[in-house]
C-alpha cells in the first residue's frame, strides 16, 4: 500500500512539474491562434479598402488597388477571403473590357482570372472569354456643341455594327479633315472598315491616320480607336 501511495505522489510531483509547461503551452499556442485570428482581420480589412478603390476615377489608385490585391492574395491565399473577392468579380471584368488604360485592362483580367479559377469551371472560363475578347472602341471628339446631335446618330450606327462607342467628348482643337486615328499598325484593316462605314454615312471626309509612339503603350489598350470630327463634317444629319 505504502509502495501504491508513494507511487502516486511521483504522479503527483510530476503534474505539479508539468503543469505549468502546459499553462505555458497553452497560452502560447491561444496567443498564436490570437495572432493568426488578428492578422487575418487585418488582412480582410485591406482587402475591403482596396476592394472600394477599384470604384476610383483616378487611373494610379484603380491600377494600385489591383495590384495590392494580387499581392494580397498571393501573400495570404489563406486569410484573404474569396467571398468578399467574390463580390468584385463584375466590377473586375468591367474593368479588364472597358478601361482604356491598357495596363489596368491587362491586369484586371489577370486578377480575375485568379479569383474565379476554384470556381464553377463553366463559370471560370465563361469569365475568362469574356475578358480576354478585346471589343473594338471607338471614341467620339466633337469640336463644336451643335455637332453632338448628328455625332449621337453616328454613334448609335457604329453600335449597330458591333463597336463599342463609351462616349461623345468635346475639345477645344482638332483636325481640318475627320480622323479615324489608330496606334498599332496591325489594326489597319478594321480602321479602314470603319473609315468605309463613315464615309457610306456621308462622312466624306474621313480617313485613317496613324499616329506613332503607341505600338507597345500601357496606357492605350488594343483596338483603341479616337474619332475625330472636323468642324465642317456634321453640318447636316447623317443618314
Amino acid at each position: 500500500m505504502a509502495e501504491s501511495l508513494d507511487g502516486w505522489a511521483k504522479i503527483d510531483i510530476i503534474a505539479k512539474g508539468l503543469t505549468p509547461i502546459m499553462l505555458f503551452l497553452l497560452g502560447t499556442m491561444y496567443s498564436y491562434y490570437q495572432s493568426k485570428v488578428a492578422e487575418a482581420q487585418k488582412t480582410a480589412d485591406r482587402v475591403a479598402t482596396l476592394v472600394k478603390s477599384l470604384n476610383s476615377d483616378k487611373a494610379d489608385e484603380k491600377l494600385t488597388a489591383i495590384l495590392l490585391l494580387k499581392r494580397e492574395k498571393q501573400r495570404y491565399p489563406e486569410e484573404v477571403p474569396d467571398e468578399l473577392l467574390a463580390t468584385v468579380v463584375p466590377t473586375l471584368v468591367n474593368i479588364a473590357k472597358n478601361d482604356r488604360n491598357a495596363e489596368i485592362s491587362k491586369q484586371a483580367q489577370q486578377l480575375v482570372v485568379e479569383v474565379t479559377a476554384k470556381t464553377d469551371s463553366a463559370f471560370s472560363e465563361s469569365v475568362k472569354k469574356q475578358v480576354e475578347n478585346i471589343q473594338a472602341r471607338v471614341y467620339i471628339h466633337i469640336q463644336d456643341e451643335n455637332q453632338r446631335s448628328d455625332a449621337k446618330q453616328i454613334e448609335n450606327k457604329l453600335e449597330e455594327k458591333g463597336l463599342i462607342v463609351p462616349g461623345i467628348q468635346k475639345v477645344n482643337k482638332g483636325s481640318t479633315t475627320t480622323e479615324l486615328r489608330y496606334f498599332r499598325k496591325s489594326e489597319e484593316t478594321e480602321v479602314n472598315e470603319i473609315v468605309k462605314l463613315l464615309q457610306q454615312l456621308s462622312i466624306t471626309d474621313a480617313k485613317a491616320q496613324y499616329i506613332a509612339g503607341y505600338e507597345d503603350s500601357s496606357s492605350i489598350r488594343p483596338r483603341h480607336y479616337e474619332l475625330w470630327f472636323s468642324l465642317n463634317s456634321l453640318n447636316r444629319s447623317s443618314n
